[in-house]
């Protein structure tokens, strides 16, 4: 029988992890042995070392003959949905899509197959039967989760997946709209249902949950602050509201001519975009909707998904100036990475336009004469030294 040893460990920096483990009660004096240490390195070490440290501290570690889709069904999927239901980070929208990922991709290869027997070369072969490039990396993501949360609960040594590079996918690079075709779209989207959520997406950058989820209260008309605090999803069929993506309130500053256009065409009150039972309508519906209305645009004005209006709002925000510290507050990113890798993508005129600026600060000191220096001389010059 498995003893009640503890461990965990906390990532305090970039290849920086403590660890401290708990172990089994002493039966005379009912206190625990605890143990902890700090070390720099890859998770992998890490979980080496709290492995250790679980032995050390009286620990029994098993590999364990468990089928994964025991496991799964037991104690993974259960620790996840207490998490959903305790307001933890693990949001219901993430627990959905890992079923959704554990039903069709992984649980078909590897249900019935013991904990203790998946490696890393059955891995691999699993990877390559998924087409998608994407989908590979997001169920290999699930699948190490999984196994990670196995060797917390000691019922495995390590997991094969953190010996794996993830699977590399294709650099997103989504379609975004210029000036002029966002001009088109406002005007085609003049007086429809989804006028709105147009408006805000141009505008604000805004999620579709988050557009979903804004009320009328939220929008100061006399400045253009928008509060966003929460998000409107639907699962399963099911509509519900929660904490926003990076489960922080922001406020955006939306354009006046925006501002003001929103102003003669909200309801007084209420959701912006009204419509079920609930009073808000439906995330799915304002997809719908826009997608209804796209088809009776000009053949020649590109069809883009509702999402990259997003996209197209924080690329223009940086084309006409916005620094990326200021655009990733005004997208509700966490940090600078997601912005910079996927959302920003600038046509090259800011770039001509920063050459130009350093070419008009760099000539007057080349035309000056003044500290001139040759060739020869700079050569001269390194000699002596």
């Amino acid at each position: 029988m498995m003893r009640s040893a503890k461990g965990s460990i906390t990532k305090l920096g970039y290849n920086h992890y403590r660890i401290r483990v708990e172990g089994f009660a002493d039966p005379e004096t009912g206190k625990r042995r605890q143990l902890s240490k700090t070390i720099r390195g890859t998770r992998k070490q890490a979980e080496d070392e709290k492995l250790k440290l679980l032995i050390e501290a009286g620990d029994e570690v098993v590999d364990s003959d468990m089928p994964f889709g025991q496991y799964v069904s037991s104690m993974y999927l259960p620790d996840k949905e207490a998490l959903v239901a305790s307001g933890g980070k693990f949001k219901r929208k993430t627990l959905t899509n890992y079923k959704s990922r554990l039903r069709n991709h992984i649980l078909p290869t590897f249900e019935n197959v013991p904990l203790k027997n998946i490696t890393i070369l059955m891995i691999r072969k699993w990877l390559a039967t998924i087409p998608s490039k994407a989908t590979a990396k997001a169920c290999f993501a699930v699948l190490s989760s999984v196994l990670s949360h196995a060797v917390e609960n000691l019922k495995l040594r390590d997991n094969p997946c953190l010996k794996m590079k993830p699977p590399e996918v294709d650099e997103y690079e989504p379609e975004i709209l210029d000036l002029e075709d966002i001009e088109v779209y406002l005007y085609f989207f003049r007086e429809t249902t989804v006028e709105a959520a147009v408006l805000l997406a141009v505008g604000g950058g805004f999620r579709r949950g988050e557009i979903c989820g804004l009320d009328v209260a939220d929008i100061d008309f006399e400045t253009g602050a928008t509060l966003i605090d929460d998000t409107y999803i639907t699962d399963g069929g099911e509509a519900y509201t929660e904490t926003t993506k990076t489960r922080k309130k922001h406020v955006v500053y939306l354009p006046m001519s925006i501002t003001d256009r929103l102003a003669e065409i909200l309801p007084k009150h209420g959701p912006v975009l009204p419509g079920n039972s609930n009073g808000r309508m439906y995330p799915d519906a304002v997809t719908k909707a826009y997608e209804r209305i796209q088809k009776q645009m000009p053949a020649e004005v590109p069809r883009i998904p509702l999402k990259n209006l997003r996209h197209s709002s924080h690329t223009l925000a940086y084309e006409v100036g916005g620094d990326m510290a200021g655009i990733k507050d005004r997208g509700g990113w966490s940090n600078m990475s997601t912005p910079q890798r996927y959302y920003l993508r600038p046509r090259g005129d800011r770039d001509k336009a920063i050459a130009e600026a350093m070419d008009a600060a760099l000539k007057p000191r080349r035309s000056s004469g003044r500290r001139t220096i040759t060739f020869d001389a700079r050569a001269r010059s390194a000699e002596a030294f």
